[in-house]
């Protein structure tokens, strides 16, 4: 991503998640660096993200409850459960049900702007923690808000990229570590 991506089709994780068989409901961008999208998917599936070059935070809106990410079998999906995958993560995902659920796409440049600007930090010293099937009701609230927008309408759209800057500060407060210097070679 030379130029801070925008329209959900800039990031990748949108466009593998397109030619699934989910079902895409909508979809906005939210100004530079962000968009929102919101899907549903009924058919079994097993898909992955390989280094997609944003982060993504998906909240699982109802069913997926027999879904898993490959690898952490334990952990199961279910309403109101949160992942946090950061861009250079890997990950395959086996999805078992009906899940509704809502995706936000933050690019790197924005996510290391507001690094700057909220934790007066050098972003190359932080880390998003890639984070499966969490539970976190202050997000929960807050993508309350963004489900109940109409993404169409601009005061609306105003409103989810105002609650989304929330979820990207929460997500710098809550969700980044500072990166393990690597040894000189």
């Amino acid at each position: 991503m030379g130029n801070t991506a925008t329209a959900p089709a800039d990031f990748s994780v949108f466009r593998t998640l397109s030619r699934s068989t989910a079902t895409l409901q909508r979809a906005a961008s939210l100004g530079e660096g962000m968009a929102i999208s919101q899907w549903s998917r009924t058919a079994r599936e097993t898909l992955g993200y390989e280094t997609p070059g944003h982060h993504t935070l998906s909240l699982y809106l109802h069913g997926g409850d027999r879904s898993f990410r490959v690898g952490q079998d334990s952990l199961h999906g279910g309403a109101g459960k949160f992942c946090v995958l950061p861009a250079e993560h890997h990950s395959r995902w086996s999805m078992n049900d009906n899940v509704h659920f809502l995706h936000l796409y933050i690019a790197p440049q924005r996510l290391a702007r507001e690094a700057v600007m909220r934790l007066d930090c050098e972003p190359r010293t932080l880390e998003l923690r890639d984070r499966t099937y969490i539970q976190d009701d202050s997000l929960i609230d807050v993508c309350r808000r963004l489900l109940g927008a109409d993404w169409n309408e601009p005061a609306d759209r105003l409103a989810a990229s105002s609650a989304a800057e929330t979820v990207l500060h929460h997500l710098l407060m809550q969700g980044v570590a500072r990166k393990t210097p690597q040894p000189a070679r």
